[in-house]
């Protein structure tokens, strides 16, 4: 039987706990954005605030699953992961969702959380 070590994890532990994470995710994503208000002309990501209070991103690895899931006419930017790294770094996400439609009462795309730097 294997057992998990005891103790904190290192950043060792953590660098190979994302690395197992993303096998298997596209090396560039679309994530929709949306105007950031400022009257700069500039966007942030859009981000979906959950019942639970959690902030999920999510992305797509097409642009057509983008429009069809979030929405038809959505502004998008195109991430590679170093990209999605910086975002979180900037503005923190709970959650990073590939290809899902979001699931929220009223077929809205949910309630968006600015994020700066993208």
């Amino acid at each position: 039987m294997n057992q998990e070590p005891s103790g904190p994890r290192t950043a060792d532990d953590r660098a190979s706990g994302a690395a197992e994470a993303l096998r298997g995710f596209p090396p560039v994503v679309y994530a929709p954005t949306a105007p950031a208000g400022d009257g700069g002309g500039g966007h942030h990501l859009e981000m979906l605030r959950l019942a639970d209070g959690r902030t999920a991103l999510l992305v797509y690895s097409a642009v057509d699953r983008l429009h069809a899931w979030w929405r038809a006419d959505a502004p998008w930017v195109l991430l590679s992961v170093a990209d999605l790294q910086r975002a979180h770094e900037a503005v923190p996400y709970d959650l990073l969702v590939l290809d899902r439609r979001p699931l929220l009462p009223g077929g809205a795309a949910g309630s968006a959380v600015p994020s700066a730097g993208t």
